[in-house]
């Protein structure tokens, strides 16, 4: 994590992020965000440890994790507004929980079935057996197929009460019309 310069959202949270140029293919998300190679983006990572601890703690079931990913996002979406972060097109992710991370505003895709995504797999696999007490009783149920999140500058800020307002909370020109078009 270090070589990424990955940091937590959060004191207490459960997401990191890491800020790099994207260096995938162009794509354009489903809210007609496009990102190209070289676009600024926020890389989402889950704090092991800090899973662990939640896993192990009363209460700390899947309802609680989706509660503390809700409050990073909104963290994140203050800093991001803010400008700490510098310019950011979007954020992205890639795990074996993205179903679920449909439930919190993000876009999901589904990856290719080839070696690299299986090396993911098994990551993910990994680490559910290390940081979950029941994570063996799991995979016995399987394991998901990874896929990629994605979230758009702008359904971040919607996240904000009340919505930014200002160019910091425009749709850029590469997000379609803006408002007062």
């Amino acid at each position: 994590m270090r070589v990424w310069r990955v940091v937590p959202i959060r004191q207490g949270g459960i997401l990191q992020f890491g800020r790099s140029p994207f260096r995938g293919r162009s794509t354009v998300l489903a809210d007609g965000t496009r990102v190209i190679t070289g676009d600024p983006i926020l890389h989402l990572h889950l704090d092991n440890p800090a899973l662990e601890r939640l896993q192990s703690s009363e209460g700390g079931g899947p309802w609680q994790l989706a509660r503390l990913m809700a409050s990073d996002l909104d963290e994140l979406a203050r800093l991001v507004n803010s400008g700490k972060l510098g310019e950011v097109r979007a954020l992205r992710g890639v795990t074996v929980w993205a179903a679920a991370a449909g439930r919190l505003g993000f876009e999901v895709r589904p990856l290719p079935h080839s070696l690299a995504t299986a090396a993911v797999r098994q990551v993910g696999a990994l680490v559910l057996v290390a940081y979950d007490p029941h994570g063996l009783d799991r995979l016995d149920r399987g394991l998901p197929w990874p896929g990629e999140i994605w979230m758009s500058r702008y359904a971040l800020l919607s996240r904000l009460k009340p919505p930014p307002s200002g160019p910091a909370g425009r749709k850029s020109d590469r997000t379609g019309p803006s408002a007062g078009s």
